[in-house]
């Protein structure tokens, strides 16, 4: 049961390990994008279709590297985000949504 709670404090995704000293777990992101479906079941929606299509069906946003939500918050309809965004270098290349590594 250690090493649960051990993997689940860093962070284990779908696609391996992301640990906050890799800069690939982003507690202010996640934070952010489950506020943001608390607040508006338009946002939940797409969100969870975002999940199906890019992250294999996972719906927890701490089960994902930073990158995958930074894509989301930019891909996200500006009426839905409130104008914020998430930052950062936009993203279908590479390493991005769905990728296999």
């Amino acid at each position: 049961i250690l090493k649960l709670q051990f993997l689940y404090l860093i962070g284990v995704g779908e696609r391996g390990v992301y640990t906050m000293a890799e800069g690939r777990y982003d507690v202010t992101l996640v934070r952010r994008i489950k506020d943001m479906q608390r607040d508006n079941v338009d946002v939940k929606t797409a969100w969870e279709r975002y999940c199906e299509e890019f992250g294999s069906g996972t719906k927890d946003p701490s089960r994902h590297p930073a990158q995958f939500l930074r894509e989301f918050l930019s891909d996200l309809p500006h009426e839905l985000s409130g104008g914020a965004r998430g930052g950062g270098g936009g993203g279908r290349g590479g390493g991005g949504r769905g990728g296999g590594g």
